[in-house]
């Protein structure tokens, strides 16, 4: 099937095969960009030119469609749909991880995944730029890119990766956008991780402010409720507390109710999720409503962390729920090897769930010297 090439991706080396039904996410390496790239100089002129602002050589990731996928499979929409799957997957993923490991250099703001803005006609003759800024034409041949200057070029493996939360979105994914109308879950779905997708760029490039933090929980709080609307029929509180209600964590002490909010003239028993979830919702409130806001509003009490940094764990246990994803052995065991076989596989299935239960916990517990 002849396969052609949608967008690239100059910050993300990445080094697996993100793929849904007609159209995938690829290294430049993929055996399809090789033969498009033989078979078009302009194409391997393009992709060959992109150096990082010290001069080394940069690779982009590559968005490769079928070019005999259906409409509904190459607008724009789909395009982000199937980006926002990965960005959300990587990053939430990476954000357990950074608060148990701190390391510094993982993947924890989604501008990496941004598409470039210049790609080349579909004759592989001029390059072409239409965003809502401008729309602009120029010739390969005196291009030089650079991936964004805000973001560094980041690997992505596999591991880096919320592979069952991914590969649910995908199959999603192809139901939503294969067919000429899509279902109110799929529509539901995407806008949230849309709105998702910009809760996690970065706050500012540079000298980033209370205000762009705030704007930030801001954005939380809708991708939340957007889930929640669709499963209860109307977005407040309570509802989101519900939608985190669905399932029962694996830790006991995430499911016990040791803390209390305030919540419609009530005072109401909670777990940990839903405090520092309602602590997002105040300091959305706060900020867009106008209220006075200070440093220590974005801050959670017990440890001093900064309240957005639990979002994203939140929000897997959100889509965790929504998606309603559980793990269902591939053969039902029979004999102590295939049970013994089976618990492994369902260990796979649920780490990163266990992974960002177990970074929730480091809520009430005060960063260590050497984190950010």
């Amino acid at each position: 099937m002849p396969w052609l090439i949608l967008s690239i991706l100059p910050n993300i080396d990445l080094r697996v095969e993100i793929a849904a039904e007609q159209i995938a996410i690829v290294p430049p390496t993929d055996e399809r960009v090789i033969a498009l790239r033989g078979e078009h100089p302009n194409l391997e002129q393009f992709l060959a030119r992109f150096t990082g602002s010290h001069g080394r050589a940069v690779h982009p990731a590559v968005l490769l469609f079928d070019a005999q996928a259906p409409d509904t499979k190459r607008t724009g929409e789909a395009m982000v749909g199937i980006r926002n799957a990965l960005a959300v997957s990587t990053v939430l993923q990476q954000t357990a991880l950074e608060l148990q490991y701190p390391q510094g250099h993982r993947i924890l703001f989604t501008d990496p995944f941004d598409f470039y803005p210049w790609n080349l006609d579909r004759d592989f003759d001029r390059m072409i730029s239409i965003t809502p800024a401008s729309m602009a034409i120029h010739r390969v041949d005196d291009f030089a890119g650079q991936p964004s200057p805000g973001s560094p070029v980041h690997t992505l493996q596999r591991t880096g990766i919320d592979r069952i939360l991914l590969g649910e979105i995908l199959d999603h994914w192809n139901a939503a956008y294969g067919q000429p109308r899509m279902t109110p879950m799929g529509r539901a779905l995407f806008r949230s991780l849309n709105m998702a997708n910009a809760a996690m760029r970065m706050p500012a490039t540079t000298a980033a402010t209370i205000f762009d933090y705030g704007r930030q929980c801001g954005l939380w709080i809708s991708a939340f409720e957007i889930l929640a609307h669709f499963e209860h029929g109307r977005a407040n509180l309570a509802n989101v507390f519900a939608l985190l209600d669905m399932k029962r964590f694996h830790m006991r002490r995430l499911n016990a109710r040791r803390y209390r909010v305030r919540y419609g003239g009530q005072r109401l028993s909670v777990t940990l999720a839903h405090k520092l979830y309602e602590r997002l919702y105040r300091v959305r409130n706060d900020f867009l409503h106008g209220n006075p806001v200070t440093v220590k509003s974005l801050q959670i009490a017990q440890s001093g962390r900064f309240v957005g940094h639990f979002a994203p764990l939140l929000y897997r246990f959100a889509l965790r729920n929504f998606l309603n994803l559980h793990f269902v052995p591939q053969v039902a065991p029979g004999d102590i090897q295939q049970q013994i076989a089976a618990r492994f596989e369902e260990h796979g299935y649920e780490a990163a769930q266990l992974d960002a239960e177990q970074a929730l916990l480091l809520a009430n517990v005060a960063p260590a010297d050497n984190e950010d």
